[in-house]
């Protein structure tokens, strides 16, 4: 009986009910098997693809004998033993890729063992295998007729990839992996077969294999019986020419270094070196483990083998195979299904770009586009993440400059650190050559009448003001039109200060903007488009006065920043006010004064000229934290700049995203210090054309609109979901700084969100051993309620590396991201591109409550899975009493998931018992629990009672033909039960960390304090931790407020039900 029930049919419903479900499926899945190629470069399929790896002959099976949905399955037979890490590029010689379908199938011929997932609450491992003439897919252990357990290929109308069906959707995510499911839909009532593969390699195999023998039977019999295609006939023609212009070969032959010219030639991507390696493997497969130099010489025949086998990259190959069903596209005999697959394409531009990327003539005679052509239009900038849009200057540029981020950099002169190091030119021309559109300028007195610039008060070197008015002469344009801001912070004698006046004039005379003497107090600033290739000089003004000649100088209170460092380093309070005379001839060419920010009400912003408020980064990371509204407000018509603490001798950089999320303008940063911070400054400009100009989004603008403090998220920003499938990576190098010998890595990819708090979020792929082109096949979801400011950084590492770890990194503004299969080009920490080396990947955001991935409909919405950033970045402060406040936070952080994993699994059980999937509404579902009540006479003996908002209901019959009843009202307190348990820890929760905060508020405000305290002494980013953990603690009070919510409206949707509940039954 067991053996029957197991190999049943995977649904007892009845006929129609399949059929609906099945047409249910359908109509969701309609059109997600083909590719797309929009005007952008999209390859709009939702299918994707890696290599596979074929297991060993020998095999075990295993008894049918499986644990419950409950369990994660795994197969006994499957021993994976980690390859010791080699010294060259040479794979596992036992295993063997799969880059064409003549692989597929021969794969799917010698079978495999895959779990058989049943709608039940029991799945079994089987092994399945292709009839060796391809008419159908077998399974065997199995208790039926041998002709039964089969499903024949003329059967089949689809193959879904991915949990698609309602089998699947019922089972726990943990279970089964999104990316190692497929469904095959056969016969007329659109029965489905649920696999589960062991990894994702296993199910590209099959969908490939299936889908060829579905869609192409009669051409793929013909390419296996080695008839010639395209392809070859391409390759034998570059193979013959080569040979016709070698006047060293033997007939017919090529040496293997004139081979590694060719394929060099054909595949520019691919570097000499890795094709030497990887033709020395082929080869010694080839000589049958002898050694590689027993071939010098390659004919033909061995030249495609070894070509296809050295530049085929699989998870393109089985891409292109899931898309158009053969080898290629043709835009003659699959016009129609282009169409249908394509988003936004015309004939006329595919056609475009089969002239443009495919490299063979008969191909491109026929209008076909082969596997060379598809990845060279992959990796092409068509394809590129980065919007093309966004290369040029695409936004508004006649709004006020107070409306636009600035790009900026901070004490420009230094190249190194700001207590010793060199002050140079290269510094200004460095910054403007990146796209910054505010340098800094200290000017001193110098030797012989010539000011200098230097960091004062420290031991760094001194540059002559000459040269570095010569450098801005040359350079403030080149990059960008828009207007250059130079910060001068003046500290010369009256005398040098006239050379000072006088050299300005000198180099950039035409250049400099003088403010209209007309402007009324409170008018808005000057937009960007009417500034172009102008200069503001940024500094200090004398006070008006009518009675001042040209003569006349005055006295003004001295702004000097690298007094804090000193006074941070010697652990003193600011002393007197020092004043310092100014000269009125530098005062007038002063076009946009700075102040140092006291407060929002004694901000001057009422002036006739444009102003900058200064902000240290201390008390602006304070600001963003306890007065964010006020701060918004602040920047909507104020310029505001913020720069490093006097503690950073050592010139790293703060967060810029903190300020920015604030509306802060000017985060200026020192840009010659590498790192995360400087990697997020240059993806935020990036964008527009990297003019050093970005607009803010809406809500920092618009006072209607703000950026809500305690929700930390912007009202009018529809939420997204951001879909990031990381495929492959293609040419990772060694990192720079490993200890190890040899080139294999173990890499592994991170990605981060940066944005607002409640945005903020980051997860890793899975480590791939020994492989420098490694597929991860890993799919990582992020859910934005601020896109407009998120910022998106994908960061290689190599997990097995003694030394620095660091592979390669790119980061985007998320706003500049295209969506759809993309190649991402690696950078350096340095920022420069890492020749040929990129992340392949697929994007799709959507909107959060539709698209995407399926989500458990009908509980609360606090179970949805959200890869946010680990708490385990809330770290200790080095103050004891804190420290303890953060445990007590994590330790009921926990809790409250423990209790959302208990709620979110008695709704599913009560779904279950009453026969609904974990998507249905909650509502229907009480509906339909009192209406079997009412329809066997239950509800005569039932009782509603409340519990504040709570309702319990109870059941008073005892009899054994009420079971059923008591089951399902058990499982319906059960699930109140948990909802009220979850709702009082979550209250409670949020009372201790708005209580935590406040403390950690507390001591950042006390922060001058603590930094020159012995025991903060030797920790200058102290501040960078308190404000992590400010940041982390809002975010676990917004999702704690966020999860209440959800639970009151699912409490009230029940209360909905049971206060109209039959009038048979009784309330109390």
């Amino acid at each position: 009986m067991k053996s029957k029930q197991e190999d049943s049919p995977d649904s007892q419903r009845p006929k129609s009910a399949m059929a609906a479900s099945s047409r249910a499926v359908s109509r969701q899945i309609s059109g997600s098997n083909g590719a797309a190629l929009d005007r952008n470069g999209t390859v709009g399929s939702k299918l994707d693809g890696g290599s596979v790896s074929m297991p060993p002959s020998d095999e075990k099976e295993t008894k049918a004998v499986m644990a419950r949905r409950s369990s994660i399955i795994r197969d006994p037979s499957e021993r994976r033993n980690r390859i010791k890490k080699t010294v060259s590029f040479t794979s596992n010689p036992n295993s063997r890729k799969i880059i064409t379908v003549a692989d597929c199938i021969a794969y799917m011929i010698a079978g495999c063992r895959m779990v058989k997932v049943r709608s039940n609450s029991r799945q079994y491992w089987r092994t399945f295998t292709l009839d060796p003439d391809k008419s159908a897919v077998r399974w065997t252990p199995t208790s039926k007729k041998p002709d039964q357990a089969k499903v024949l290929i003329s059967s089949m109308k689809e193959v879904l990839i991915g949990k698609k069906t309602d089998v699947f959707r019922g089972r726990d995510a943990s279970e089964c992996l999104e990316e190692c499911c497929f469904s095959i839909v056969y016969g007329d009532q659109g029965e489905t077969l649920d696999l589960m593969a062991k990894d994702a390699d296993e199910t590209n195999a099959w969908v490939t294999g299936l889908m060829s023998l579905m869609g192409a039977a009669d051409l793929i019999e013909t390419m296996f019986h080695g008839h010639p295609d395209e392809r070859n006939g391409w390759l034998t023609s570059c193979f013959r020419r080569k040979i016709a212009m070698s006047t060293i070969t033997k007939e017919h032959h090529l040496s293997d270094e004139q081979v590694v010219e060719l394929i060099s030639e054909l595949c520019p991507t691919f570097s000499s070196q890795k094709i030497r390696h990887r033709l020395k493997e082929s080869l010694w497969k080839s000589s049958g483990g002898e050694s590689p130099r027993a071939i010098t010489q390659v004919d033909e025949e061995l030249f495609l083998e070894l070509y296809k086998e050295v530049t085929t990259r699989p998870e393109i190959y089985h891409l292109l195979i899931s898309a158009c069903l053969v080898p290629f596209i043709n835009l003659g005999s699959d016009q129609q299904a282009l169409k249908q697959r394509m988003v936004d394409v015309s004939h006329k531009y595919a056609a475009t770009v089969i002239e443009e990327f495919e490299p063979g003539e008969p191909a491109r005679t026929n209008n076909h586009l082969h596997i060379e052509g598809l990845t060279r239009f992959l990796i092409s900038d068509t394809c590129d993440i980065f919007d093309m849009e966004q290369r040029t200057v695409c936004q508004d540029m006649n709004q006020p400059l107070s409306h636009y981020f600035i790009a900026s950099s901070h004490n420009t002169y230094l190249v190194e650190d700001q207590l010793k190091g060199p002050s140079s030119v290269e510094g200004y021309v460095q910054a403007l050559a990146n796209g910054a559109r505010f340098v800094e300028i200290d000017l001193w007195d110098g030797d012989n009448n010539d000011p200098v610039v230097y960091h004062g008060h420290t031991l760094t070197s001194k540059l002559p003001f000459r040269r570095v008015m010569e450098a801005v002469k040359a350079y403030a344009f080149e990059r960008s039109p828009y207007p250059l801001i130079l910060s001068i912070e003046m500290h010369c004698s009256m005398q040098q200060q006239a050379v000072v006046v006088e050299l300005l004039h000198e180099c950039l005379g035409p250049f400099l903007w003088q403010a209209p003497s007309d402007g009324e107090p409170g008018q808005d600033l000057p937009s960007p488009e009417t500034l172009r290739n102008k200069i503001l000089i940024l500094g200090r003004k004398l006070p008006p006065s009518k009675s001042r000649t040209v003569e006349d100088s005055g006295e003004i209170t001295e702004e000097d920043e690298s007094a804090e460092s000193l006074k941070f380093r010697n652990h003193q309070r600011t002393g007197s006010i020092k004043k310092i005379r100014l000269s009125k001839g530098f005062s007038d060419l002063v076009s946009c004064q700075y102040y140092r920010f006291q407060s929002f009400q004694k901000s001057r912003s009422q002036v006739n000229e444009p102003s900058v408020e200064n902000i240290p980064e201390t008390m602006a990371l304070k600001l963003a934290h306890s007065a964010i509204d006020d701060f918004v407000r602040f920047t909507e018509r104020n310029l505001v700049r913020v720069y490093p603490s006097g503690m950073r001798i050592d010139s790293s950089n703060f967060s810029p995203q903190e300020v920015w999320c604030c509306g802060c303008q000017i985060a200026a940063l020192n840009y010659q210090s590498v790192g995360m911070m400087m990697d997020l400054n240059n993806a935020r400009f990036a964008q527009n054309g990297n003019c050093g100009y970005v607009l803010k989004p809406l809500a920092l603008l618009d006072p209607t609109v703000m950026l809500n403090a305690s929700r930390n998220r912007i009202p009018t920003s529809k939420p997204k979901t951001l879909c990031i499938k990381v495929i492959s990576a293609v040419n990772l190098p060694k990192p720079n700084g490993a200890a190890t010998k040899g080139d294999v890595i173990d890499p592994f990819v991170k990605i981060d969100i940066f944005g607002v708090s409640t945005d903020c979020a980051g997860s890793r792929t899975k480590t791939v051993a020994n492989n420098n082109d490694p597929v991860f096949d890993e799919t990582i979801e992020f859910h934005l309620t601020a896109m407009e400011l998120a910022i998106l950084r994908f960061l290689v590492l190599d997990d097995d590396c003694i030394g620095d770890d660091f592979i390669g990194q790119y980061s985007i503004s998320v706003p500049c991201v295209q969506t759809g299969y993309r190649h991402i080009r690696l950078k350096s920490l340095y920022g420069r591109d890492i020749p040929n080396c990129y992340l392949f990947v697929h994007v799709a955001i959507t909107d959060k409550r539709g698209g995407g991935k399926a989500i458990r409909g009908g509980s609360p919405g606090f179970l949805i899975q959200r890869r946010q950033k680990h708490l385990d970045d809330l770290k200790p402060v080095g103050d004891k009493a804190l420290d303890d406040l953060i445990k007590g936070v994590l330790s009921k952080v926990k809790d409250v998931q423990v209790m959302q994993e208990l709620l979110d699994r008695a709704i599913i059980t009560f779904k279950e018992e009453l026969g609904e999937t974990p998507s249905a509404p909650i509502k229907l579902c009480v509906e339909e629990m009192f209406a079997r009540l009412s329809s066997n006479d239950s509800s005569q003996h039932c009782t509603v009672e409340t519990h504040g908002i709570f309702p319990e209901i109870k059941l008073n019959a005892s009899d054994m033909s009420q079971q059923g009843s008591r089951k399902l009202v058990d499982l319906f307190n059960q699930m109140i039960g948990c909802c009220r348990s979850m709702m009082e820890d979550a209250e409670h929760s949020v009372e201790i960390m708005v209580s935590t905060r406040k403390a950690l508020l507390d001591r950042f405000h006390d922060l001058g304090n603590m930094a020159t305290s012995p025991s903060y002494r030797k920790k200058p980013k102290v501040s960078e931790q308190l404000s992590q953990d400010i940041s982390l603690v809002e975010t676990q009070i917004d999702n704690n407020q966020r999860f209440l919510l959800s639970c009151q409206e699912f409490i009230k949707s029940i209360c909905d039900v049971v206060n109209s509940a039959p009038g048979a039954l009784h309330f109390v």
